[in-house]
């Protein structure tokens, strides 16, 4: 026999985490901005160190896409000052149903600060 899969797994994930953590869900299709501090060390890791959306405190899907920060960037060790936006797109309330991306960051400005 071969193996079992839960077909409903993913929807119950979903759920569950609607069911805990909808109330910090971003609206569908808006865009929020804000800052990022960012942190790369003298070996390659990256960090955030802090981070500033007013309206999305603690939503999981801010947290998804603030880490995309360090996505095709190349950045030198040192301190960044990012200024820019989220935009949710109109799926991001099923981001543990869909294997597509939920939003994106928008008018990215990086700026070293040390």
């Amino acid at each position: 026999m071969g193996d079992f899969v839960d077909v409903y797994g993913q929807r119950e994930k979903n759920e569950v985490m609607k069911d805990t953590w909808g109330h910090f869900y971003p609206k569908p299709g808006c865009k929020y901005y804000g800052k990022i501090l960012v942190a790369v060390g003298e070996y390659g890791d990256l960090g955030i160190v802090k981070s500033d959306f007013p309206g999305l405190d603690n939503s999981p899907q801010r947290y998804e896409l603030e880490h995309t920060i360090f996505d095709n960037r190349d950045l030198e060790t040192g301190v960044y000052n990012v200024k820019c936006g989220i935009w949710f797109y109109k799926n991001s309330d099923n981001m543990y149903l869909i294997n597509k991306p939920i939003g994106k960051l928008i008018k990215v400005q990086i700026e070293k600060v040390c």
